[in-house]
């Protein structure tokens, strides 16, 4: 908390952003408001990636989009999440409360019906609200959003349709008079991995090994799938990245981009090795977050991913979060 000084003045134009339980900010990443209205929020999640992308330091994957994200935002070296496998992580991180905590500790534990989720709070300060694709939280967690928007994938996991591109579209249409919290959970690169569908983007002679899995070609190769899925994802992304900035709202819309835990490859995903719990996190806040920014000191749980947005757009945070 070396860059937390009481001494600072804290005003709206420009304000630290910060993580409840260690995540600060030095001043210096911010740039200037210039705007007063409420800033969007968009939240991407992969589903079992690793920190397998260009921007954290794998030379050998394309992911032009998501490494777009951090030279143009900020990125976290030392982000965890709170558990290896996804329902627990996921519900955490929409709560702000520890999965043991709500009784979601368990994989595929639906949240009860009287625990709210983030979508809870930004309706309540006038935001319209959204989830896309994959959730993982219950029924429950579903009612909390304004809207579920309708879409998927092609046959077999291939990429997604045009209607989801579509209704991603109208949902945005839709906010002319609100600001919108979006949350888009996509299936890449969680297995099985379907390479009859999954443009094959990367080379498995070119993969990196990690050096508790075997360097053989059966591992390279499923190394390489996983990789394409990663890129399909990224793809993904950069389409509605594009649709965003197209309809002039990507400038005043706060991007971030995280996993919910490691890569589905022995020692990773269920582990609480690094392997299973660090993920990559990203914000991207134009003109408001430096750009090309490198958050290295201290360790950063997502379990404040929640007071973090909630905090940023000035909403009271409960004390139970």
């Amino acid at each position: 908390m070396n860059a937390l000084r009481k001494s600072e003045e804290f005003t709206k134009g420009k304000r630290w952003l910060y993580l409840i339980g260690g995540l600060c900010f030095a001043q210096s990443i911010w740039g200037q408001k210039t705007s007063a209205s409420q800033p969007n929020i968009l939240v991407f999640i992969a589903d079992d990636a690793g920190m397998d992308f260009g921007c954290y330091g794998n030379s050998a994957i394309k992911t032009p989009n998501i490494d777009r994200l951090a030279k143009e935002g900020i990125r976290f070296k030392n982000a965890f999440v709170t558990s290896p496998q996804s329902s627990p992580s996921r519900t955490s991180m929409m709560t702000g409360m520890f999965a043991h905590t709500i009784g979601t500790e368990d994989l595929h534990t639906p949240l009860e019906e009287n625990t709210k989720m983030m979508p809870s709070y930004f309706k309540e300060a006038g935001y319209k609200t959204g989830s896309m694709l994959k959730t993982h939280w219950g029924p429950e967690g579903d009612k909390q959003f304004d809207e579920r928007i309708s879409g998927g994938y092609l046959p077999g996991q291939g990429d997604l349709t045009e209607e989801t591109y579509k209704n991603f579209s109208e949902f945005l249409d839709g906010c002319e008079n609100n600001p919108f919290f979006l949350w888009i959970g996509f299936v890449d690169p969680h297995r099985p991995y379907n390479r009859s569908v999954c443009p094959e983007r990367n080379n498995p002679d070119d993969v990196i090994v990690p050096p508790f899995l075997i360097d053989g070609p059966d591992t390279r190769r499923d190394l390489a799938d996983y990789y394409d899925e990663i890129t399909r994802m990224d793809e993904n992304m950069g389409k509605m990245i594009s649709i965003l900035e197209e309809k002039g709202k990507l400038d005043n819309t706060i991007v971030v981009f995280l996993s919910d835990n490691g890569k589905p490859f022995p020692r990773c995903k269920g582990s609480l090795y690094d392997s299973g719990i660090q993920t990559p996190l990203i914000f991207m806040w134009k003109e408001k977050i430096n750009p090309n920014t490198v958050h290295d000191n201290g360790l950063i749980s997502c379990v404040d991913l929640a007071p973090t947005l909630l905090g940023l757009v000035d909403i009271p945070l409960p004390q139970n979060i």
